[in-house]
């Protein structure tokens, strides 16, 4: 990222001036892209994004998951929830005037092993508290029977937008919002800070403005044959101090390409044991 930032400004405040943005456009709705979709670092485990639902646009917070592809959310058909709303939100299916409920069920099992369990209904699901942003008429699941998640996390929203044809399309929010044209690229971005940095997620065409140089990217090609964000690893890379320079040093191994899932939704690092305990010896020490 490598900009400098006043204690007093934070990164939205520094963005908008020193690039003199303004308000963009974002889709068919004019909003201040900056604070779009805000994001809370939940202690540097996952983090937490808005989402407003149903036709009385019902604030919750879910995790923007890219480890799944479809958009889970505690509901008040929920049987084992608590019925204190103030410490574990639902979204109340019963105020909401644009809902359609079926009669079908689906579910979710996550790589912790907790499983989402609900009803598929149909209603708006926006990235903000504006009508202009939603995602109108987006098929997701209203949860009636939750393990692994409470307190305010409501719900996982995926992010994924399938390259595999066995995939259900139609539970893909990005998938929805090129759909509706509320975004004309299926691309989204994340900028993630630290527990006091200001976190978003920012959709459409990726903003420069939070690069310290765009040419600096390095992009990683998604595995066809898999599903999610799979991608080929060939080496670990650890920052071990800096050089009398000033420059940061490294430690890098190389290892064969192993395919692995990034997934926004977890802080845990999953694979070969021998490659893992290398981390785990780095981590620790």
């Amino acid at each position: 990222m490598g900009q400098n930032v006043s204690k007093s400004q934070n990164w939205t405040d520094y963005l908008m001036d020193a690039f003199n943005m303004g308000r963009q456009t974002y889709g068919q709705a004019t909003v201040d892209r900056y604070t779009l979709a805000p994001m809370q670092n939940n202690w540097n485990y996952s983090y937490y994004g808005d989402v407003f639902l149903g036709s009385d646009l019902q604030y919750l917070q879910v995790i923007w998951d890219t480890g799944s592809g479809n958009f889970l959310v505690r509901s008040s058909f929920c049987t084992n929830c608590s019925n204190d709303r103030s410490s574990e939100p639902w979204f109340d299916v019963e105020t909401t005037t644009s809902i359609v409920v079926t009669s079908d069920e689906d579910s979710t099992t996550y790589i912790s092993g907790d499983t989402l369990e609900g009803f598929l209904v149909y209603d708006d699901v926006c990235p903000l508290a504006d009508r202009d942003s939603c995602a109108e008429g987006f098929r997701f699941v209203a949860i009636h029977t939750q393990a692994g998640i409470d307190g305010q996390l409501a719900g996982v929203l995926g992010m994924w937008s399938g390259n595999s044809p066995s995939l259900d399309q139609e539970e893909m929010f990005m998938n929805k919002m090129v759909e509706t044209s509320l975004i004309d690229k299926n691309i989204f971005s994340f900028y993630l800070t630290g527990v006091d940095g200001d976190s978003y997620i920012d959709f459409g065409e990726p903003n420069p403005a939070a690069m310290s140089d765009p040419a600096d990217l390095v992009y990683m090609d998604v595995i066809d044959d898999t599903p999610f964000w799979t991608e080929y690893v060939t080496g670990i890379r650890f920052e071990t101090g800096v050089d009398s320079n000033g420059d940061l040093t490294y430690e890098s191994y190389s290892i064969p390409a192993s395919k692995s899932e990034t997934d926004s939704g977890s802080s845990c690092i999953i694979g070969p044991t021998k490659y893992i305990n290398t981390i785990r010896d780095k981590i620790v020490a």
